[in-house]
Order: C-alpha cells, then structure tokens, then sequence
C-alpha cells in the first residue's frame, strides 16, 4: 500500500510547504522592488531553513536557495560596480 505525501506529512508537512514557497515568493517582490537589504535577508533564512529541515524537505530547496544566494550576491555586486 502506498501512502500519499498528506497523509505521511499532514497539515504540518502542508505548512512548511506553503511556509517555503512564500519566503520565494517575498524575496521574488523583493528583487522586483530593488530592495537589497531584503533579498539579502531572505537568502541567507532560506538557506537556514534549507538546512535545518534537510532531512525531510529542505535537500529539495537547497538548489533554489543556492541560487538566491548567488542572484543576492551579483545584486550586491551590481550596486558596487554601479557607484564604481
């Protein structure tokens, strides 16, 4: 018998799910608004929680936080070439 992911998970595993998706989705607003200081902070709480759930969900959103630490770094990058 398979068992599918809600029922494995429940409404916790839901949570951390939608929890993940909208940190995504804020830093994604947060780009779009040029608001470095925000990008920044949400790239480093990904990788956080990335880290600390890795045994269950967080090994399939390290990539995705991979590459928001690398897109932070080049905004950073970018506003120092700018003022250069």
């Amino acid at each position: 018998m398979q068992q599918s992911w809600y029922e494995a998970h429940g409404p916790w595993g839901t949570m951390w799910l939608v929890l993940f998706s909208g940190l995504y989705l804020l830093a994604v607003r947060a780009a779009w608004n040029g608001s470095l200081a925000a990008v920044s902070l949400l790239s480093v709480t990904a990788i956080v929680l990335s880290v600390v759930t890795g045994f269950s969900i967080g090994g399939a959103y390290l990539p995705a936080a991979l590459g928001l630490v690398f897109g932070a770094l080049l905004f950073h990058s970018s506003r120092i070439l700018k003022a250069i």
